[in-house]
This record gives C-alpha cells, structure tokens and sequence, in this order.
C-alpha cells in the first residue's frame, strides 16, 4: 500500500505557484522504511502519493530537519493545477532548466549532480492550465530532481525519483515520490539514480549503460512481478 501523508496547502502558496503555471504555459515526511546506506550514498526509500492539494516534507539526512517541500496544487475548478518543490531554508535548491520559468529540470539516470548545476530554491515540475498538460515533468516516469543541501554548514548533493502525471479531474496533476538520496560526503557529486539497491548482481551492469540500463531493468522487474 502508498504511504499517504497530506497536508493542506496555505492560500499564500496556492495563490504564489498558480501564477508560476500560468507563467510557464506562457512560455512553451512519512517514510516507506527507515535509511539504508550504501558505501557514501544515503538512500532512503518511499512510496508516496501527492495527489491534487497536498505536500510533503523531505529530510534527507533523518535528522528531524526538512530539507525539501514537495506539493500538489489542487486544480479543480479552476485554471490551473501543479507539482512543484521548494528548498526549505538557506542553501537547500533543486536543479533547473532556467530561472525565467523556474522549472525544475527532469534529470535521466546517470546525470550528474554537482557544484557546476544550476540550482534554485523553486522548481515548477509539471502544471496544467486550461486543460493543457506540460511543464519539463510532463508524464515523466522514474525521473531525478537534482538537490544540493545544506547540512550542519556544510554543501551537499542528493536526488529524489519522481513520477508525474495527469490525474483525474479538470487541470489536476499527480506525482508519486519513489525515493530520495545524497552523498554524505561533503561538496562531492552524485549521479541520479546512485544509490538505489540492486535487486540482483547483474543489475549493477545494466546501471552502468544509464538510463536504457536502468530502463531495461525496471521493465525486468516488473515483469518478474507480474509472473509471482
């Protein structure tokens, strides 16, 4: 089962993403299971839905401080709807595509995450604005938010795999977090999708061809899954 965890959006943040979905159609924590460490890489699984009109809260480090907001705009009735993240705090940014629309940039497994990404504190991931679905998340399956942290004065980078899509009812988006890591050393780089368990030798190959690798492995195990 989802682990659902919901909180109801202020009018102030409603009011303040609504106009980042208009300005981009313009222009075109409760946790699965606890921590699990792999050689510098911190990765903590999860399976969460936020579906239209809520948000959740990361911390990355499970040190009782959130590093990160994602959350759902509910659109309803009216003329728009969003996922989108926010950096909570001084230093804690997501990775984008530019600054003019503020759109969080959908990264492919084996990107790298470092000093030289261009980071903000706000990501517009997907929207949809009288009817019309887009946005650099757009039906985007198992994608990487880039992150850079800060944790305890020091720098940081890490990912969070999302899957986004349209939900049911007029200008409604939905996106489920799959799980989140960093590296914990200091300013050191980490590639998107680095980290997640291998559920069996060969799949460390298969991660090493990127995101066909990984593709080819996720259709794998599903299919693997549908035969128990």
């Amino acid at each position: 089962m989802r682990t659902r965890r919901t909180t109801e959006l202020s009018e102030q943040c409603k009011r303040r993403w609504a106009g980042y979905a208009a300005a981009g159609a313009a222009g075109m924590g409760v946790l699965a299971s606890g921590p699990s460490a792999k050689a510098d890489i911190i990765f903590t699984p999860a399976d969460v839905v936020l579906s239209p009109n809520s948000s959740f809260l990361i911390d990355f480090n499970h040190d009782g401080a959130n590093e990160l907001h994602l959350f759902d705009l509910k659109g309803g009735i009216s003329t728009s709807g969003l996922v989108a993240a926010s950096g909570i705090g001084n230093g804690n940014q997501v990775v984008i595509r530019s600054t003019q629309f503020r759109q969080a940039s959908a990264l492919l497994p084996g990107a790298k995450i470092g000093p030289s990404a261009n980071f903000y504190r706000d990501g517009l991931l997907a929207y949809c604005y009288f009817g019309l679905f887009g946005g650099p998340w757009t039906s985007v399956e198992n994608g990487f938010l880039g992150v850079k942290l800060s944790l305890n004065g020091q720098t940081y980078f890490g990912w969070a795999e999302l899957t986004v899509t349209k939900a049911e009812g007029l200008n409604n988006v939905e996106a489920t977090l799959e799980g989140y890591a960093y590296n914990n050393v200091p300013h050191a780089p980490i590639l998107a999708g680095q980290g997640l368990p291998s559920p069996e030798p060969g799949t460390l190959g298969l991660l090493a061809l990127g995101s066909l690798g990984l593709g080819y492995w996720r259709r794998r195990s599903q299919s693997a899954a549908s035969a128990e």
